[in-house]
């Protein structure tokens, strides 16, 4: 007797999928080719075409005359396609399935129906280890990697080859997994290369022109006065401007030929018109909520969570699922909801934001403060791995609106005000827009002081030196150095940063100043540095430059005790020379050095 499916899981059979057939309307196919995503029957008909990874799929799992592929094979296996959000993958596995079926019925094929639910291991562990061959289908696989991982282990460990998995991922979605060091190919026939899903070849994109050509003037629309072979070029030209890999090159191809810029826009913008007049919670649109969705894609941020998002909205990740992702997927204006949430495409991300801001009177900054605020919310509470995504934010409107940069790097503040991190980038972007004594005035009201951070104050060096005070800088960047400097151990990383930098601050005072032991400890910091890592070429440069320097102030090769005595000294003089007082910094005549000469090869200080 054949298992029956898990809770959130269809068998796929000859039967059902004949169930499945029926005429699709033209008006059906048109959402499709806008984005909608997929059913049985749109992914069976006439109106989609089969691309070629379809076939090329099929006959890698047969293998040779249907004997020699994975599924006949001693080991599970898992066949990953993947590749970026509207690339066609959720109708291409659709498509595999029903080919694989056709040429071998036997196969037993269990389709992950329900994205919410996992794989049991009961269920798994249930299966005919007689019968088979089992194939398990998962779309958006990558939401439940880990059962499907703990599944294959089990299934190698109880030597049942007769189970295999046929997974499709976004590829960004897939490399957070970190499969890796989940080792797949330890126990299991692991194909992750093969399957890439990129792009359009002229021989799919020829099988699509005819298509939409039984549609006629609406199917073809801006390409109705080319031939096939014409229009089949202009969309494989249009998907190649798009780099390997990026975003939709696919579907971006579609939008952009079949429909223009400005016809795209007046769809999304008669969509939004329906979306602000259905409620998603009490004083807030539809319209107003996909707004969170295509202000982050817009920008290239494309790790938005369920949890990031009900934080931003104020409401519960069980609402973000069935009040919004759902109704939203009805109108093909997001991607399948898997990991991360994005709109079908940036093209449709960008005229929303355009329309929203210009015609619906949202107001999009706050759009993104509050999802930057809510991603840095959630970091405080737990792991957020994509929080380094939504760290970039702020530096994406820099350059353009630095007033902008400012206010989102404060609103992360405003979350983790504790957080040194997000104090060093608020400094940063302060004097990127010109505020110098703004960015060094943060860390001289940050207390209490850290005593495990040698980067805090190796950044409030950085600033201070920027706001001219070279002598405070070389303090602060000696006290980065020093054993009393933090808790933390000095790694190589550190110790070529900060006498990099101290090397700067002793060129800026000689330069100032005229101080010929300035010149010596500069020349020192460029002779000595390289012992650091003598494999660092980009840190070398750095210390080549300091050498040169010197040199043109008359600095030659030093003894490396006595070098190392001409950093000590003007580290010394630096301090005497401070333009204020710190008090909460220690004077630099205590300081000793023990771990950064350790890593320089010089002998250590003895304790007094």
């Amino acid at each position: 007797m054949e298992p029956l499916a898990p809770k959130g899981w269809k068998v796929i059979t000859p039967d059902f999928l004949q169930q499945q057939k029926k005429d699709i309307s033209d008006e059906e196919a048109l959402k499709f080719f806008n984005g909608l995503q997929p059913n049985w029957a749109l992914a069976l008909s006439e109106h989609a075409p089969r691309r070629g990874v379809v076939a090329k799929l099929k006959n890698y799992l047969l293998g040779p005359g249907g004997a020699g592929g994975p599924l006949r094979g001693s080991l599970p296996s898992v066949t990953l396609l993947s590749g970026p959000s509207g690339e066609g993958k959720s109708t291409i596995l659709r498509q595999t399935v029903a080919e694989l079926l056709k040429a071998q019925p036997q196969i037993k094929v269990f389709w992950h129906d329900d994205l919410e639910t996992e794989l049991p291991m009961n269920f798994v562990e249930g299966l005919d280890s007689a019968g088979g061959p089992y194939l398990i289908v998962s779309d958006e696989a990558d939401l439940i990697v880990q059962s499907l991982h703990k599944a294959a282990k089990w299934l190698h460990g109880a030597n049942h080859g007769h189970v295999h998995f046929l997974l499709s991922v976004r590829s960004t979605s897939w490399i957070a997994t970190n499969p890796e060091r989940l080792r797949w190919r330890d126990f299991t026939t692991f194909n992750d290369k093969d399957f890439v899903v990129s792009g359009l070849t002229l021989e799919d994109a020829r099988e699509l022109v005819k298509a939409w050509r039984k549609m006629g003037d609406a199917g073809l629309c801006q390409l109705k006065d080319r031939t096939d072979d014409e229009a089949a070029r202009t969309l494989v030209a249009e998907a190649a401007k798009v780099k390997p890999g990026a975003e939709g090159s696919f579907l971006g191809a579609l939008l952009e030929i079949r429909e223009g810029p400005e016809a795209l826009r007046a769809r999304v913008g008669a969509l939004l018109a329906i979306l602000r007049d259905r409620e998603f919670k009490p004083g807030v649109s539809l319209a107003d909520a996909f707004a969170y969705i295509a202000a982050p894609h817009d920008v290239g941020i494309l790790v938005l969570t369920k949890p990031v998002l009900a934080q931003a909205l104020g409401c519960t990740v069980q609402q973000v699922g069935t009040a919004l992702l759902t109704p939203l997927g009805q109108e093909a204006l997001i991607a399948a909801p898997g990991r991360f949430i994005t709109t079908r495409h940036q093209k449709i991300a960008k005229a929303a934001c355009e329309l929203l801001r210009e015609q619906f009177g949202a107001d999009m900054d706050e759009v993104y403060v509050d999802l930057i605020r809510a991603a840095t919310e959630i970091r405080q509470q737990g792991p957020l791995p994509e929080i380094k995504e939504w760290n970039r934010l702020p530096a994406i409107f820099a350059k353009k609106r630095p007033d902008f940069a400012l206010r989102l790097i404060q609103a992360q503040r405003q979350a983790a005000p504790n957080d040194k991190f997000y104090l060093s980038k608020h400094s940063a972007l302060l004097r990127g827009a010109g505020d110098k004594e703004g960015a060094a005035r943060l860390f001289r009201s940050y207390r209490p002081l850290p005593h495990n951070d040698r980067a805090f104050f190796f950044e409030w060096a950085s600033a201070e030196g920027e706001a001219g005070r070279d002598a405070i800088a070389a303090w602060l960047t000696a006290y980065s150095l020093a054993d009393a400097g933090g808790r933390d151990t000095i790694d190589n990383t550190r110790a070529k940063q900060s006498l990099a930098g101290l090397g700067m601050a002793f060129l800026k005072l000689h330069e100032a100043t005229g101080d010929h032991d300035y010149a010596l400890a500069l020349g020192a910091v460029g002779q000595l540095g390289p012992e650091i890592d003598p494999s660092d070429y980009k840190g070398l440069g750095f210390f080549q430059t300091h050498r040169d320097k010197a040199a043109d102030a008359g600095v030659g090769k030093q003894p490396a005790a006595q070098a190392w005595q001409a950093i000590e000294h003007a580290i010394k003089k630096a301090w005497a020379a401070r333009e204020e007082d710190l008090p909460d910094i220690p004077p630099a005549s205590g300081f000793k050095y023990n771990q950064l000469l350790k890593l320089l090869g010089l002998p250590q200080v003895a304790p007094a």
